[in-house]
Formats: structure tokens, sequence, C-alpha cells
């Protein structure tokens, strides 16, 4: 079988507008545009583009779209009936199209139909990734979004802090997508200092804590490639919504303790939000969707699917407060002992001079 690939022309172009498969076409009208539109649209924005000819047929064109900011690409491919008769072909040399897009661009990304099974076998063939389904074509209809990296980027640990009270387990279940996994409170369950690597050297692994800030100057130093995330909410909120928390009459706060132990912790706070790199947001703000995303990115490295955010956004979820103190008082000196362990812990890094001592201040 004649295969060839060339540049494309507009003629070749005008000829797919015609020639296009019903899904590639259906992937097209779902975003409400017509095939010969959109063809030219790309055909003009892209720098380049190609066309596959198969027995001197027209059987798919492509490109890369450059955004004006930004190192993105996006991709586009479309193909008619022809390119059947040279499917092994054209899978070789679409990765060939697709390795030289990546010298260019540091990752690729755009959308296909959730509905285009075909497509997105052969998409992931080449290594791309795909989210969920997304209802973001006309009258919802779902889409993919589909990415390749040229170094696809590290799964770097990361930790939420914050006050009780501050949406902490919110966003552990936020934070927890796809193959990573974000725990909750997991400090009270630490018995030694080794604990804390081993946590943290799980692939695709996060907390979300309330009570570990005061020792982020030992965890950031066992994980040094720790990402954090602070959210911040102000003393007197978190001590008001503490003490509208029903407990059932089985634990009464001892308010004075309790807020000389939120202030402590809100200074901690206060230090690690100075940490190059430590995304700072308000309690307030994880309403908005832009706070949202930031912290998915931040702490997962991608994008915040829409679907996942418009799923998650308006759930009241809360830890069970009276289970978490039960487990504190049912095993308080183990969990005295790590917080001693910590102490000394910090004292032998500042003696050795791994911490200086201004930092351990």
């Amino acid at each position: 079988m004649n295969y060839e690939i060339r540049p494309a022309t507009l003629a070749d172009i005008r000829v797919m507008a015609r020639a296009i498969r019903p899904m590639d076409r259906a992937e097209i009208e779902g975003w409400g545009l017509k095939a010969r539109h959109l063809l030219h649209d790309l055909y003009r924005d892209s720098p380049v583009r190609r066309v596959a000819l198969v027995g001197g047929e027209v059987a798919a064109v492509w490109g890369v779209q450059t955004p004006v900011l930004g190192s993105d690409g996006a991709p586009w491919l479309f193909t008619a009936p022809s390119i059947e008769r040279a499917k092994i072909a054209f899978l070789r040399e679409t990765r060939r199209e697709i390795n030289e897009m990546l010298v260019i661009h540091g990752r690729l990304r755009c959308y296909v139909l959730a509905s285009y099974t075909r497509s997105i076998r052969f998409f992931a063939a080449l290594g791309f990734t795909f989210g969920p389904p997304e209802p973001v074509g006309v009258d919802g209809v779902a889409y993919r979004l589909m990415t390749i990296w040229r170094h696809p980027p590290p799964k770097r640990p990361f930790i939420v802090y914050g006050l009780p009270r501050s949406r902490t387990f919110w966003l552990s279940r936020f934070l927890s997508y796809g193959d990573w996994e974000c725990h909750h409170e997991t400090a009270i369950r630490m018995r030694g200092i080794e604990d804390i690597a081993a946590l943290f050297s799980q692939p695709g692994t996060g907390t979300a804590e309330t009570a570990a800030a005061p020792g982020w100057r030992v965890l950031h130093h066992h994980v040094p490639d720790l990402r954090a995330v602070v959210v911040r909410r102000p003393v007197e909120q978190v001590m008001a919504s503490l003490a509208r928390l029903d407990l059932n009459g089985a634990f009464v706060y001892d308010l004075t303790k309790l807020r000389k132990n939120m202030e402590r912790i809100s200074r901690a706070l206060d230090q690690i939000a100075r940490l190059p790199g430590a995304l700072v947001v308000d309690h307030d703000d994880l309403d908005r969707e832009d706070v949202c995303a930031e912290i998915f990115t931040h702490c997962l490295s991608i994008d915040l699917p829409r679907d996942w955010w418009l799923r998650l956004r308006g759930q009241n979820l809360q830890t069970d407060a009276i289970a978490v103190l039960r487990y504190y008082f049912e095993n308080q000196d183990k969990v005295e002992r790590f917080k001693k362990a910590c102490r000394t812990e910090l004292s032998r890094l500042v003696r050795s001079g791994a911490i200086n001592r201004e930092m351990a201040a």
C-alpha cells in the first residue's frame, strides 16, 4: 500500500472536511462546530500541519496549535475511512510525530470525545493519559482531557497543614484523585521517626494534618521534597467552631488549654507559610474553584478536572471528631512519646548542624 506523509495544504483540509469519519465529525460537532470551519481554523493557527496519503487519498490530517502564553501544545488529528488500510504504519508515524511535538512542547493536551473509545485506545497506545469524562461540550456532551509529557512530573509527596475546623478532611477527599491518596490525621498514628519517611515514600501520597504543624522542621528534614499547603483560619473562628461541635457529652474541652494549643499551632503555620514554595490559602476561599484548582495542581501536578470539582464542592465532609479524640486518649502515652521523639530529633538535628538554630527557634 502506497503511504506518504507530507505538509498539508488547504486543499487537503477541504478534502478531509468532506471525507472525515463519523466519530471524528461527532467529536467536532460536540463543541457546536462544523468540520470545515474547525479544520480551516486549525490549519490557519498551527505552524506545523501534516497530511497522510494512503493510495493517493487524503487519509489523515494533523498538527499542533501553539498558545500565545505557556509552553503546552494542543495537538489535533482527524481521519478518513481510508486510514484503516494503513493502521500499523499510521500508528508508527503518529508516534514519531508526537515525539517531534514534544521536543518543542513540554506537554501536549487536548480533549477527546468521551464516547470515542477507538480514538482513546489509539492515543493510549501512544502514551497519553486521560482524565475522567467532563460535561464541557454543547448541552453537556462529555469529553476527556488527554495529556502526554516529554518528561512526566515526579510524584512528590505533599502535606496540608491547618488548624482544626479548617476543612482539612474535605481537602483529604478532594486530593484523593486517581492514583493519589491523601490521608487525614496520620501523625496521631505515628510511633517513631522512621514512620515519617515510611509514609511519604509511598508513591502518590499526601496527608492533611491539624496537629503536625509544630513538628514541621522534622517532617521537612526527613522528606526534603515535601510540598506544603497552609490553610489559614483565625484562632477565634476555630475556637467558636470547636465550641459548636457536638461531642455527645463524651468529652469536654479545657478551653484555656485548647486556646493555648491553637495559638501554638497557628504560630507554626506562620513559619511554614514562609517556606519557599509553600502555598498559603485562606479557609474562607475554599469555596472558590480557582483556589481549589491551585491547591490541586500544587499537590498533584495535574490540572483540576472540572467534574471532580463539581462533584465535591458542595459536600459537607467532616471527620468523626469523637473517634479522633477517643483514639487519642486511648493511645495518649504512645502519641506523646512520638511527640517527644520529634523534639529529641529536632535537638539532634540542631546539634549536628543539619538544622540551624534560627530555623529551630
